[in-house]
C-alpha cells in the first residue's frame, strides 16, 4: 500500500482511480456491480481484507447516492427482513477469514466472479431461485460474501427478484439495500481488525470524489447508451476479470 505522499505519483493512482471510475459508472448506470469490478482488479495489487474494506466504504457512500437518485423507486419494506440472517452470515465471514489463506480466498473470489458473468451472459438463472426464495439462506450467503469479498450485489439481487421487484425498482433497491449489508460487514471487519484503519482511510479519501462523480455518469449515461449494450460489455469485463484472479491465486498457492 503506498505511502500518503506517494499518491501525487501518476504511476501509482493512476491504476486504483482508472479502476474506481469504472467500477462506479457502472453501478450509476445499471444499480449493482461496483464491487464486481473494484474488488478483484484491485486485489492484483493490493491485499484482499483491505480492498474490500475500501470498496465497503465506497458502496457506503456511493449507494447513498444511487439510492438518493432514485429514491421514490427503493423498495424499503423488503430490506429488513434480511437483516438478522445477513449479521449471522457476517459473523461466519470473519470465522472464514481467521482461518483461510488469502491466496485461497483470490482463488474463490475469482470463480465467484467468473460465476456471476456466466449466469449474466447465459441467462441461466433458474439454477439458483431456490437461494432467492429462502431469506435465511440469502441474508447468510449476503452476509458472510460481503464480508469476505464486498461483492454480494448479485444475491442480493437474486433475492430481491423473487419477491416481484421490476427492473427499476431492482436498479434502485439493490444500492439502497448494499449500504446497510457493507455498514455491517464493514463494522465486523473493523471491530475484528482485519484491515489497518490509517491505509484504510487514505484509500478511500483518495477514491471517494472519484466514485461519487462515477455514480453521476453513470446515472447519465443509463439514459443514452443501449441497455444491451452495456450488458455484454458488463459481463465481458467481470468474465475477463474472473478468470484473470481465479489464475492469479491458482499461481500464488502454488496449484498451477
Amino acid at each position: 500500500m503506498p505511502e500518503i505522499a506517494a499518491w501525487v505519483a501518476p504511476d501509482v493512482w493512476a491504476y486504483p482511480v482508472g479502476v474506481a471510475l469504472l467500477a462506479y459508472v457502472v453501478l450509476g448506470a445499471v444499480g449493482f456491480g461496483s464491487a464486481l469490478i473494484l474488488v478483484p482488479l484491485l486485489a492484483w495489487r493490493y491485499p484482499l481484507p483491505l480492498v474490500v474494506s475500501v470498496a465497503l466504504m465506497l458502496d457506503i457512500i456511493s449507494s447513498a447516492f444511487h439510492a438518493y437518485l432514485n429514491r421514490h423507486e427503493v423498495l424499503w419494506r423488503h430490506i429488513p427482513k434480511i437483516l438478522p440472517a445477513s449479521v449471522a452470515g457476517a459473523a461466519l465471514g470473519i470465522l472464514v477469514l481467521w482461518w483461510t489463506r488469502a491466496n485461497a480466498l483470490l482463488v474463490v473470489l475469482g470463480l465467484y466472479i467468473t460465476w456471476v458473468a456466466w449466469r449474466q451472459a447465459t441467462g441461466r438463472k433458474e439454477s439458483m431461485q431456490f437461494i432467492g426464495r429462502s431469506t435465511a439462506m440469502s441474508g447468510i450467503l449476503v452476509g458472510m460474501v460481503q464480508v469476505l469479498f464486498g461483492t454480494a450485489g448479485p444475491l442480493v439481487l437474486l433475492w430481491l427478484g423473487q419477491r416481484g421487484a421490476s427492473p427499476r425498482e431492482l436498479r434502485a433497491t439493490v444500492p439502497a439495500a448494499m449500504v446497510v449489508f457493507a455498514l455491517i460487514a464493514l463494522s465486523m471487519m473493523l471491530v475484528s481488525a482485519q484491515v489497518q484503519t490509517a491505509q484504510l482511510f487514505t484509500f478511500f479519501g483518495h477514491l471517494l470524489p472519484i466514485s461519487l462523480f462515477g455514480v453521476w455518469a453513470g446515472h447519465r449515461l443509463s439514459h443514452h447508451v443501449p441497455a444491451g449494450v452495456m450488458k455484454r460489455s458488463i459481463e465481458a469485463l467481470l468474465l475477463v476479470s474472473g478468470v484473470s484472479l481465479t489464475l492469479k491465486g491458482l499461481f500464488s498457492t502454488g496449484l498451477l
